[in-house]
């Protein structure tokens, strides 16, 4: 007969042993596991941050040296031009002026003589109308222009666009198609500092950021001085006027201002000159504003202006018929 076994039931839960120590058990408590979570919370959105900050000052650092790289290359490019031209058509006086035009002399450098490229060229039309693959050979280099202008016809995004003459075809006054150069552009003036140097300023905005560059180019092609035959008009007004007329400052000087004047084709100078008193002439300057020192208290001093161009053609002085 097989044996067999009796397996008793017990009735009661296992009972934990309240001398169990803490380092016996295992687990987390509830609190412990709220406590964790905390902490890396906090600790994830400090990472965040951090992350969010730096990602930042990278697009800080990427806007602006984008804006910078794009205001060099315009001012390069514009530089480029003027450097080589034998003309300046746009600014004409010292009046600021949203445009840069000049005569395009630095890609027309193909001498068909030697059927190569020259500084200097030959004169000749850089197109090859009659298909021999040479260029023009037969037609002489009218004034080609190349332009730089705003486009504003976006009014969210500004864009400095270049034209320059369209060196493929044989007509003298086509241009190929306008090209971008700047985009985001906020302000662009040129102005005539002298018959051949030109002032450019240009600023780009991209949300905060902001670049302002300005440079001067020097026409070296430009003579510095205009012939009497080359500008006949007189600077504006004549005879010349006074913005404010001479007035004491203490015991012992006069101060004034000229009226602003201007001329078509270069910048103005002026000459304040005393007609009654021990008192100085002040030469011919650009600025409108003089102011003579040194005078004798109780003295009557009279003064009188006058302006000119750089052909050295002259207004008559203030007040004259």
């Amino acid at each position: 007969m097989p044996k067999t076994r009796q397996i008793r039931f017990s009735d009661k839960w296992p009972v934990r042993d309240e001398n169990e120590t803490a380092s016996n058990r295992t687990g987390f408590t509830l609190m412990e596991v709220l406590l964790a979570v905390a902490v890396t919370s906090m600790v994830m959105i400090g990472l965040y941050q951090v992350m969010e900050s730096a990602w930042l000052a990278y697009e800080h650092n990427r806007r602006k040296q984008d804006l910078m790289s794009q205001a060099h290359y315009a001012l390069r490019r514009m530089t480029l031009f003027v450097g080589a031209t034998d003309y300046i058509k746009k600014p004409a006086t010292v009046k600021v002026e949203e445009k840069l035009e000049v005569a395009e002399r630095l890609l027309d450098t193909y001498n068909n003589t030697d059927q190569d490229y020259y500084y200097d060229g030959d004169g000749r039309l850089d197109a090859d109308n009659d298909s021999d693959r040479l260029i023009d050979e037969g037609c002489g280099d009218d004034t080609d222009i190349v332009a730089f202008k705003l486009d504003k016809s976006d009014p969210d995004n500004w864009r400095l666009m270049e034209k320059i003459p369209a060196y493929a075809t044989a007509d003298l006054d086509d241009s190929a198609a306008s090209r971008v150069i700047s985009e985001n552009v906020a302000a662009f003036s040129c102005r005539l500092v002298t018959a051949n140097l030109i002032e450019i300023s240009l600023t780009l905005k991209d949300g905060s950021e902001t670049v302002t560059l300005k440079t001067r180019a020097h026409a070296t092609r430009v003579s510095s001085y205009v012939g009497p035959g080359k500008d006949s008009t007189l600077p504006a007004p004549d005879p010349a006027a006074w913005a404010s007329p001479p007035a004491a400052i203490g015991c012992n000087q006069v101060s004034m201002r000229a009226a602003l004047a201007t001329d078509d084709k270069t910048p103005v100078q002026y000459y304040f000159e005393c007609t009654a008193g021990p008192g100085h002439d002040s030469g011919w300057q650009t600025s409108t504003f003089f102011t003579d020192t040194g005078l004798a208290d109780s003295t009557v001093y009279t003064y009188r202006v006058r302006a000119r161009d750089q052909s050295e053609k002259k207004t008559k002085p203030d007040g004259l018929p």
